[in-house]
């Protein structure tokens, strides 16, 4: 950015006196504003991190490149809908409520979505939810549908696509159970709420990833993971087999997490060359609890 439109920004934001005026737009203008957004405006508002601390049941936007993060949907007994057909980039990031339904985004090029926190968690550890107790916000508010892809339907037009949650949050767990074809994916990177205990929730995104070249796995450390209670969850398996001998694999640990000899074993039995996985150990450092959340692995990667 110049200096020119840099300082002519700065004096903008100053004699707004620094007041989110954006977000204090009633729900209605403030999507209407929002939908007249032209391109090179959207790609403004994900630069500048201007906040979208507000979406409806179902928000459709053109937009180029969105960027929603640390926001909050407004009704999380409703999952919210969005409609962007023209994107390129998409980030959501840490956003509380329900994950949003992903409608056809055919240009979709890279994507991050982040969940921690979010409404799509099971508080007793269910893999896939449904875990049947009433007291589980989570799983009895769900609202998924019985023949629906939430999130990895509208994701499936990438190239390069990091997802990472935490291992309570069920949903992209759900949606591989009806997953679809990413049929143009290069680089994916994942934390481990894909490790199931059969590691069959890894082994289906793999299979729907026919031209993968890079994988990246990231394991969170060992002494606050939460266990899954396995449900035999019916993920869409292929029943050809899986060769990965093309693939190249990098897996980040923290010491004593023995998880990672289960993966290996696995990505091994598919044809995978020991060659062609890279295991880094995470440093020792003194504070507890590390951003492992943050990925440092593709070019694409957003800092929060």
């Amino acid at each position: 950015m110049s200096e020119r439109s840099e300082a002519a920004r700065s004096k903008r934001h100053a004699a707004a006196g620094g007041v989110d005026r954006l977000g204090a737009l009633p729900d209605e203008l403030l999507l209407d504003v929002l939908s007249f957004l032209p391109s090179p405006y959207a790609h403004l508002l994900q630069q500048d991190r201007v906040p979208i601390a507000k979406a409806s049941p179902h928000c459709t936007i053109s937009l180029k490149r969105l960027h929603i993060a640390q926001s909050r949907f407004l009704d999380e007994d409703v999952r919210p809908r969005i409609s962007a057909p023209s994107l390129i980039f998409l980030l959501i990031v840490d956003c509380k409520g329900r994950v949003p339904f992903l409608e056809s985004v055919p240009l979709l090029v890279e994507a991050f979505v982040r969940l921690q926190n979010c409404a799509d968690s099971c508080k007793n550890g269910y893999e896939v939810g449904d875990c049947g107790d009433e007291s589980c916000w989570g799983c009895s508010n769900c609202k998924y549908g019985e023949s629906i892809c939430v999130a990895l339907q509208g994701l499936s037009s990438c190239t390069n696509l990091e997802l990472t949650a935490e291992t309570a949050a069920f949903i992209f767990r759900k949606d591989l159970m009806r997953c679809p074809v990413f049929s143009k994916l290069k680089t994916l990177l994942l934390n481990e709420w894909c490790i199931t205990d059969n590691i069959g929730a890894l082994i289906c995104f793999l299979q729907h990833s026919p031209v993968l070249e890079k994988l990246a796995l990231q394991f969170y450390d060992p002494e606050v993971h939460e266990n899954l209670v396995v449900m035999k969850a019916g993920y869409d398996l292929w029943k050809q087999p899986l060769v990965l001998k093309d693939l190249t694999v990098e897996v980040k640990f923290h010491e004593g997490d023995e998880r990672i000899h289960k993966v290996v074993d696995a990505l091994a039995s598919y044809g995978l060359p020991s060659e062609k996985i890279m295991i880094k150990q995470y440093p020792k450092i003194e504070a507890q609890f590390d951003d492992t959340w943050s990925s440092g692995s593709f070019s694409f990667e957003q800092k929060i």
